[in-house]
């Protein structure tokens, strides 16, 4: 680490002191001692390392800044701090009104200094304008006046009400899945955003008000209270960082997680009102208080790569002050090292738990802030893209802009020519390979296995379905049994018929016998019933369905519907033939496009059977609908099966696709054939097109994207 800094000159001759009314309390890391100081008046904390504080604590109006700096360095010069660490505390403490000053001219740089931090914060704080903050009260006096409620809240009463609710609101929720599903995707329509809000702002109070409430009765204070902007929606907040004077890990550890807690508690309680309440506005609150109260918990609070509760929560268990800011400080420095390749010192013994921490806690907002956009574009997208916008300058451009400018205005040497060859090698090249080197192309789209040869099998004579003799996609001869039917009328019908044909034979053979009776007419009504008992036997014999034609039968869920009446006519199933198989995929409307262009051939095609990814059949050739199409070939390739097509939500059959898509068959060749290749089965059809540079191909697929998630 380095001692010394070229602005110290700028400092050094002030005489400065701490103030009378700094409050001052130790604290243990691992071992090491940190003093954590406050200043009542200006309500601001200063964490502090023993060699710092020592420092701090040396300075008078007597002595200037460098006299006590060269001082410590004589007596310890191991632990004296950097005259760097020296100027940037300095400057916080000074923009805080911590320290006193003995004239103010000599505190002229400094007050230059605390102006750039205040700038800093400020910009800081409208770079995060989602979660921005705004001062409104004291609470303190309120929080006082509930104290003598705190020992049922933090006793066995409490925490025995808490355990009860969990499991009640656990049993509650697991008790109407589909209804929690339905309900969710109306959570960003217009006319819940009102009740969304109400929801918001009922579980951030409750949420803040279980902070202040373990914060006092650990001893804290909590000083002001007020609201924060949330996604542009003000939510309440306590300030209570009066926790860090805790000398207990333990006890800012609970104070931490006491919102949550209490988030979790007022979920589950919801829960059990929202499962046993009718529909309507009382409702639909409840749902998005539980929503609210359990899902905003486990993506903001209780992750600790951001910096809410479960971050302090992880600095405290680890015993990591400062983590985000040492985090942030090891991460810079590591690239300067090790991209730049500049002589760069450690601030601190290089930690890879402190470089894997920001660059996690970086990939997690990243992650984060996308799904919130997505999330906000599908229902309102103008508003989506233009957040996307300022979120893509803040995050990229403006950092982008600043390296460049700092580089620019580097003098000429080997930082600079560093720094050059850094952003060269590691930007320049890339973007150059990615823009103007043709790599392979290809997408890779689903199918099933079909026949070229199918012959439907349909009911011959109305029935209920009783026995099924032959499962989907099982081998059959033909003329053997696939299911039987049963018609208890047609039963009942062929023994009134039957027992009229009796009746006519004996009418007859009387009408014989007397001689002198026109027998003509009983001699008819007698052949046509016969002919009719002949026609009911047929249609019995009809009820059990065999196999017209040798094949694979495919069929659909017939087990569902055992039992089931079902018309003469209704189409049960097929026959596939397997000698002559086709493979049929479904295309998107884009990649459609582009076959529709470049029309590649039958030799760039690869087709591949699920879960025979080694052997890859050879095509014949294949055709390509020109016009889009809704239902899919087979009910395996939605997502209700297993397969990756979306399906509309109001089909049953579930084969009615989300998007229109045009349809792909693939002939394959008779010589590539082999014993798995049957009816039914899912494949995967690859198919190459034309080199192109990759910037080309990425930026088809966004564009892609939103054009098929928001019609742009």
């Amino acid at each position: 680490m380095d001692l010394f800094s070229d602005n110290w000159f700028r400092f050094a001759n002030s005489r400065a002191e701490l103030s009378p009314t700094i409050e001052v309390s130790k604290q243990c890391y691992r071992g090491e001692f940190w003093y954590v100081l406050f200043d009542p008046a200006s309500q601001s904390y200063f964490r502090l390392p023993v060699a710092t504080y020592r420092f701090i604590r040396s300075l008078n109006l007597k002595r200037t800044l460098d006299e006590v700096w060269q001082n410590q360095l004589h007596k310890q010069p191991d632990l004296v701090p950097s005259q760097q660490d020296v100027i940037q505390l300095l400057t916080q403490m000074y923009s805080s009104g911590v320290l006193v000053f003995a004239v103010p001219i000599p505190a002229s740089n400094m007050l230059e200094s605390a102006e750039k931090q205040k700038k800093k914060e400020l910009r800081s704080r409208w770079i995060n304008f989602l979660f921005l903050r705004f001062r409104l009260f004291n609470p303190d006096p309120m929080l006082e006046s509930l104290k003598p409620l705190y020992p049922y809240i933090m006793g066995k009463l409490g925490i025995l009400v808490w355990l009860i609710t969990f499991v009640f609101s656990l049993e509650a929720v697991m008790g109407k899945p589909s209804q929690l599903l339905q309900q969710s995707g109306n959570l960003l329509a217009f006319d819940n955003l009102f009740l969304l809000y109400i929801a918001i702002f009922i579980v951030k109070a409750l949420h803040e008000l279980g902070h202040g409430v373990v914060c006092k009765h650990f001893g804290g204070s909590v000083p002001h209270a007020g609201v924060m902007l949330l996604l542009f929606a003000p939510v309440p907040y306590v300030d209570a960082t009066s926790t860090w004077q805790f000398g207990s890990k333990w006890q800012r550890v609970l104070v931490g997680a006491a919102g949550m807690l209490v988030e979790l508690w007022l979920a589950g309680l919801a829960a059990i009102v929202w499962a046993n309440s009718p529909p309507g506005i009382v409702n639909e609150l409840l749902y998005n208080i539980m929503f609210v109260a359990s899902v905003t918990t486990l993506l903001f609070n209780l992750n600790p790569l951001m910096r809410f509760d479960g971050y302090y929560i992880l600095s405290d268990l680890l015993e990591e002050p400062n983590l985000g800011t040492r985090s942030k400080v090891m991460f810079r420095q590591w690239f300067e090292k090790t991209i730049y390749r500049l002589p760069v010192r450690y601030d601190e013994p290089f930690s890879i738990f402190l470089l894997t921490y920001h660059i996690l806690s970086w990939c997690y907002r990243l992650v984060v802030l996308s799904g919130i956009l997505l999330f906000v574009g599908d229902e309102y997208p103008n508003i989506g893209l233009a957040l996307a916008i300022f979120l893509g300058m803040v995050w990229w451009g403006m950092p982008l802009l600043k390296s460049l400018t700092s580089m620019a205005q580097e003098p000429q040497g080997n930082r600079r020519q560093h720094i050059m060859r850094a952003w060269l090698i590691g930007a320049g090249i890339p973007v150059l390979f990615a823009a103007f080197i043709p790599l392979p192309s290809n997408i890779v789209v689903p199918g099933v296995v079909q026949s070229e040869v199918q012959k439907p099998v349909v009911t011959a004579s109305s029935g209920v379905i009783r026995t099924l003799n032959i499962n989907s996609g099982e081998y059959i001869e033909k003329g053997q049994l696939l299911l039987t039917l049963s018609n208890p009328e047609l039963e009942l019908e062929l023994i009134s018929v039957q027992a009229e044909t009796q009746k006519a034979r004996a009418m007859l053979m009387q009408a014989r016998a007397q001689g002198d009776v026109d027998s003509f007419p009983i001699n008819a009504h007698l052949e046509a019933s016969e002919k009719h008992v002949k026609e009911l036997e047929r249609k019995l014999y009809e009820l059990s369905m065999v196999a017209p034609e040798s094949g694979i039968w495919i069929s659909n869920d017939l087990k569902k519907l055992t039992g089931s009446w079902v018309p003469q006519g209704e189409e049960l199933g097929s026959i596939s033939s397997v000698a002559a198989p086709v493979i049929t995929a479904v295309v998107s409307q884009e990649e459609a496009s582009r076959m529709f262009q470049q029309k590649p051939s039958a030799s760039a095609l690869i087709v591949r059977l699920k879960g025979d990814a080694s052997t890859d059949l050879t095509i014949r050739h294949y055709q390509l609908a020109p016009y889009s199409q809704e239902y899919l070939p087979s009910e395996a390739l939605s997502l209700l099966a297993g397969g990756g097509i979306a399906v509309a939500g109001e089909d049953e059959k579930g084969i009615k696709a989300a998007e229109p898509f045009f349809l792909f068959r693939a002939h394959i060749q008779s010589d590539n054939l082999h014993p798995g290749i049957l009816p039914g089965r899912t494949a995967v059809v690859k198919i190459h097109f034309s080199p192109e540079p990759l910037l080309t191909q990425w930026w088809r697929s966004i564009r892609q994207f939103f054009q098929g998630r928001y019609q742009l």
